[in-house]
């Protein structure tokens, strides 16, 4: 048999590009095909080469785009054809066959205009075929080799690697995401979270903290910053964190088994295992992939007075299951699973004035977090369009126990036994999006969708002490509906872009009370509200490596209702009343201006956006006197920020780094509530830095050397707005070293964390109960040692 042609169909009218620097290495189609998109500055559809060879050839030197994908699909079983100026398509060749001699092209199948991960990269937030290095938006993307040569596990590490997201310190499964200094505080609650989290097309949070699934198998992790209500929604004022999954492939068997080990500093030792499977099927229309994880971290905290060792070791179990299967040549169906366990024995804080690594409590403060979420997609070819349904159901159980002996007194009870509070939150949430994104090659590229959601929610809360004392029982019904749009016209070097989001939402409210002593009380109430979040973005193309944005877009959450505390607690109803019974939605408006450059000669591509923010009615969880959270709107602030993010190939070594200069400010306090002297946005770094490098080098025999190096700086922050619980934090660095090998099929890696052992006190509070008579300080894991060995069949 002779050799697959793979060749362009040029469009009538379109003219061949100019010749382009590029630099791509021999490695799987999928990954060769990101980095072609990107370097020859095109929108690329490869659905088809999901059914051609894994393996993309190399290409290097300046040619023209054509003549770099022929190159680079050689072989492959796979050709391409070109719709537009910047629209491309792969395409699968039905059979082999000899090169004909030009200019004669071999005929071309029915093209496959899926969308898949691929494209994923590239358009990363819009949802519709844009190519990255144009979006005018200020977004990150960390992929998957990346994430595993940083030891990036979950969104903390994540935020170690991008501009802009900070993560509390809370623990495993109890932490928030804020993404460019739009915080809320550092006290969990019940409001609705600022940074939306997906899994590849399902939300996975609404007002429960991040579940911390382990990254594992995943293809990347794309940060967007800013809000996004015109697409994403309520719980998105801050940004979306997107973690894309690796797709299911139907063309050969795959899978890796990895074990580590790690011991920590006055601490105990820990182990994590991971494993992936992928099965082609049916003569490969369709494939089954498969991923577990079991982890371990070792405690490194001591409670003397419960004669407890290394109190706060945590465990993290799950697993996900993914089926894509094929319906003829242009539809394609997909059905998954995740599910995780988190179990920490005790919280991570410590107290000042104690032995290092050291705390007192009177009740041990463990937490326990399950994540389940199941999902179906469709996605196909309309002609005029292309259509995506998702619908998803997505469970979260949380509880977690505090030592609230202190709080007695505030719940009319006799100080002296031991208390203990303990809380539990189950929700459950129907999903379904539909939308239709315009098809390739068209000159207004739009989208157009509509979101339902339908969730429940029930908490509970409990003092103890040898008996129920205090009890709260809320549940919660959350009804969501939403139609949006967005459409982007060229014209010249400009394309303008508007979108919007019109959104219904209602809540319904049932609490009950029982207090010892005191009887009990009942609220029940509800709402309704509605509106639109416009997104307006002009962008100006410079020249091929240089272009230019202007942005603005609102955000918004939707309010609620304030019920928990002993009863008598009072609740106001007017201005200056705090608490308040109901506390209304917050909304923002962010004005952004960014540019992006890249020269694929140099290795050097370099991102600057600029922002100022004006945020309305700031929702915030406070603390009553007892200790109890409450929800507040406590006035309205403004953030300006300055964001450099650059990453540099430069022979067998890549280097990125970004920068954060932030002036988050709440200049006007809502009536009757106390602020910090600072009136800073809570949990705000005025200053971020963060270099990464890594090295690759292969040797002699197929050995491969690597070697890489993190180092992050976390400016000085406070906690909460509160004017009398507000302790200091920050003003520390983090660290990261590695080293391995690599020979066929297996790699061995070594690891040094926080090299310094640096015992700094990071973003996160300890016990809300004692926050205010407590000085709480949640240190940095100490220095940690670790290897892994991985073996890929």
């Amino acid at each position: 048999m002779g050799t697959a042609v793979a060749c362009a169909v040029a469009a009538p009218g379109v003219a061949l590009a100019a010749p382009r620097d590029f630099r791509i290495a021999a490695r799987p189609l999928a990954e060769a095909l990101i980095d072609f998109a990107v370097q020859a500055d095109v929108s690329i559809d490869t659905a088809a080469a999901r059914r051609c060879r894994r393996m993309g050839n190399a290409v290097s030197g300046r040619l023209e785009p054509e003549a770099a994908l022929r190159r680079l699909l050689a072989d492959t079983g796979c050709g391409f054809e070109k719709l537009g100026p910047r629209n491309w398509r792969i395409v699968r060749l039905t059979e082999t066959r000899p090169a004909p001699p030009p200019p004669s092209p071999p005929a071309l199948p029915t093209p496959d205009p899926r969308p898949t991960e691929v494209e994923g990269v590239i358009v990363t937030a819009t949802r519709r075929p844009s190519v990255a290095a144009r979006l005018p938006y200020a977004v990150s993307t960390v992929p998957g080799d990346a994430l595993a040569g940083q030891g990036a596990t979950g969104a903390a590490e994540i935020a170690l690697l991008t501009p802009g997201l900070t993560v509390t310190n809370l623990g495993p499964g109890r932490n928030k995401l804020i993404v460019r200094g739009l915080s809320d505080g550092g006290l969990t609650g019940e409001i609705q979270s600022t940074v939306g989290i997906y899994l590849d097309d399902t939300r996975l949070t609404y007002s429960a903290p991040d579940p911390d699934l382990r990254l594992v198998d995943v293809a990347r992790v794309e940060v967007l910053r800013g809000p996004q209500g015109s697409l994403y929604g309520a719980g998105s004022i801050g940004g979306v964190l997107h973690i894309v999954t690796r797709r299911p492939d139907p063309t050969a068997w795959d899978g890796f088994v990895s074990a580590e080990v790690s011991t920590t500093a006055e601490g105990g030792p820990g182990h994590a295992l991971e494993a992936m499977i992928n099965a082609p099927l049916f003569d490969g229309r369709a494939a089954v992939r498969a991923v577990g994880w079991i982890e371990a971290e070792g405690g490194y905290l001591d409670n003397p007075l419960l004669g407890r060792t290394d109190v706060n070791a945590t465990e993290r179990d799950g697993g996900r299951l993914t089926l894509a299967a094929d319906f003829g040549a242009r539809w394609n169906v997909a059905a998954g699973l995740v599910g995780q366990t988190i179990t920490s024995e005790d919280s991570q804080y410590v107290q000042a004035g104690l032995p290092d690594l050291t705390r007192i409590t009177r009740v041990a403060e463990p937490h326990h977090n399950d994540f389940g979420a199941s999902w179906l997609t469709l996605t196909g070819d309309l002609g005029f369009g292309r259509l995506r349904w998702n619908t998803a159901y997505v469970n979260h159980r949380l509880s977690s126990r505090y030592d609230a002996s202190t709080a007695l007194p505030d719940f009319g009870f006799p100080a002296g036994p031991a208390a203990a509070w303990d809380e539990r939150l189950a929700t459950g949430s129907w999903l379904s999006e539909l939308d239709v994104t315009s098809p390739p090659g068209a000159r207004i590229a739009w989208i157009g969708g509509v979101f339902l959601a339908e969730g429940h929610e029930s908490q509970t809360y409990h003092l103890r002490s040898g008996g129920d004392l205090y009890s709260e029982l809320r549940r919660d019904e959350i009804s969501e509906l939403s139609v949006y749009g967005e459409a982007s016209l060229p014209w010249w070097r400009f394309t303008f872009t508007a979108g919007g989001r019109y959104f219904w939402a209602s809540t319904e409210t049932i609490s009950d009370i029982e207090q010892s002593g005191a009887g009990t009380a009942h609220f029940s109430d509800e709402f309704a509200e509605s509106g639109f979040a416009p997104k307006l973005v002009v962008r100006y193309q410079i020249d091929d490596r240089w272009m230019v944005y202007l942005q603005a877009a609102e955000g918004y959450r939707t309010g609620g209702f304030n019920t928990g505390g002993p009863i008598g607690q009072v609740f106001g109803s007017g201005p200056g009343q705090q608490p308040s019974r109901r506390y209304a939605g917050d909304e923002l408006w962010s004005y952004e201006a960014g540019t992006k450059w890249s020269h694929l000669g140099l290795g050097l591509t370099l991102q600057a956006s600029t922002y100022m923010v004006s945020w309305e009615d700031i929702q915030s969880t406070q603390l009553l006197p007892s200790g109890v959270p409450y929800t507040a709107n406590i006035g309205a602030g403004e953030a300006f920020g300055l964001e450099l993010e650059a990453a540099w190939r430069i022979g067998d070594f890549q280097f990125t780094g970004a920068a954060v200069v932030a002036e988050p400010e709440l200049d006007e306090p809502a009536p009757g509530f106390v602020v910090h002297p600072d009136s800073a946005l809570a949990g705000v770094a005025r200053t971020t830095l963060s270099l990464t490098g890594q090295y690759r080098r292969e040797w002699r025999d197929g050995w491969i050397v690597t070697a890489g190096a993190r180092v992050a700086y976390i400016g000085r922050s406070q906690l909460t707005f509160d004017g009398g619980t507000s302790p200091d934090m920050g003003g520390y660095v983090t660290a990261r070293i590695e080293g391995g090998v690599e020979h066929g099929h297996w790699r061995l890696e070594g690891f040094i964390e926080n090299p310094a052992d640096s015992r700094d006190n990071t973003f996160a509070y300890g016990n809300p109960f004692t926050l205010r008579s407590v000085e709480q300080i949640t240190p940095q894991r100490p220095l940690t040692l670790g290897a892994q060995i991985r073996w890929r069949y």
